[in-house]
């Protein structure tokens, strides 16, 4: 069984229905900073949210070898003291679940254990160092007489014989995520991260936070129990896949505003009314929008079916006229259930998008 079938089968589920929407919107913005360090390096990868832990990191979207297992953790203000982690809530405490994870899994194919905050924790260490002081800490670094603490309350919540041995794999990592204004901070990130990528760019940084933000909040909310590793991928995961189909997207997107000046001026040649003109260019920003939004679907079928049209109309001798009819025949070939939630401008946006390539030779 590889990793991938042992988080379906073994790991249960938490319920999250008691969750506070600022907490599960922290994990949200969380969630997509780390996907973009993750996109940086190149490597191949598979976030699952809400899977028992709160995140689950695979090292291939495919063929999976290791596994990081993260839980994460909001406060309002004062760190997280020793007591607070190892106190049962009901029956298992905070590090109690999260080695309880990290036992359904062989040592050599877990990455890392990672407990996340936006607030220090507050532990004695070997150095006397205050641990407030840190970003992250390893359980190597506490005294003798605190680890302890730890690991006799890991035993006897997970009811383990009094001689096993503790791993010392829990890192406690605090956040650059303010608990407050923590979209802010994402946002920022996004930007960061578009600098790096895309130098000397104009970038959409709202448009392509939200299509993040709202990915991560759709298989966040998948409510059902995965019962196989392809409904896993498909409801509770996001893909380097996903994320490079984005990163493909905001490459094409600076090509909208050079195309609609080639349209823009064609139809102001041919005397199309500004207030039209005003509107497709409204539609056409949508559009460009609704390119970048990787939690819904790209509109296959509408745009097969204005494809059909325009192959039906051939080249165009005048483009507002070419439009108008193209629209007519879209009418007729656009499934319904698209009818009713595009408009008019809309489609004859997505006209003039695909006609894009003959356009220009025009």
């Amino acid at each position: 069984m590889d990793i991938l079938e042992k988080a379906v089968s073994k790991i249960p589920r938490e319920n999250s229905g008691s969750r506070s929407s600022n907490r599960s919107d922290y994990q949200k913005d969380w969630v997509l900073c780390l996907l973009l360090r993750l996109q940086r390096s190149s490597n191949d990868y598979l976030v699952v949210v809400e899977q028992h832990e709160d995140v689950l990191v695979f090292n291939s979207e495919n063929q999976p070898t290791r596994i990081a297992l993260y839980q994460i953790k909001t406060k309002d203000d004062s760190s997280w003291s020793c007591r607070e982690l190892i106190s049962p809530d009901k029956d298992k405490s905070i590090l109690a679940k999260l080695y309880e994870a990290y036992l359904l899994f062989k040592f050599d194919e877990v990455e890392g254990v990672f407990f996340v905050s936006n607030m220090p924790c507050n532990f004695t260490l070997k150095t006397k160092t205050p641990s407030r002081n840190f970003y992250e800490i390893k359980l190597d670094d506490l005294t003798d007489d605190e680890f302890a603490k730890i690991e006799i309350a890991i035993k006897k919540q997970l009811h383990l014989d009094n001689n096993a041995k503790i791993d010392k794999v829990i890192l406690f990592q605090r956040s650059e995520l303010g608990h407050l204004g923590h979209s802010t901070n994402a946002k920022g990130f996004v930007s960061e991260f578009l600098d790096e990528q895309y130098p000397n760019r104009k970038q959409l940084i709202g448009a392509i936070y939200e299509s993040l933000y709202g990915f991560i909040k759709k298989q966040t909310n998948f409510e059902l129990v995965c019962s196989n590793v392809d409904q896993l991928k498909n409801y509770k995961a996001i893909k380097k896949s996903d994320i490079d189909r984005l990163m493909i997207a905001i490459q094409e997107s600076e090509s909208y505003d050079e195309i609609w000046k080639q349209i823009e001026s064609r139809l102001n040649e041919e005397r199309m009314p500004y207030f039209q003109v005003r509107e497709l260019h409204l539609a056409w920003r949508k559009l460009e929008l609704t390119h970048l939004d990787i939690a819904t679907s790209p509109l296959t079928d509408v745009k097969l079916a204005v494809r059909k049209c325009i192959n039906l109309q051939g080249d165009p001798n005048n483009l507002t006229e070419y439009v108008d009819a193209a629209f007519r025949l879209a009418n007729e070939e656009i499934p319904k259930e698209f009818l009713s939630i595009l408009d008019e401008q809309t489609i004859k946006a997505l006209i003039l998008r695909e006609l894009h390539g003959r356009f220009i030779n025009v």
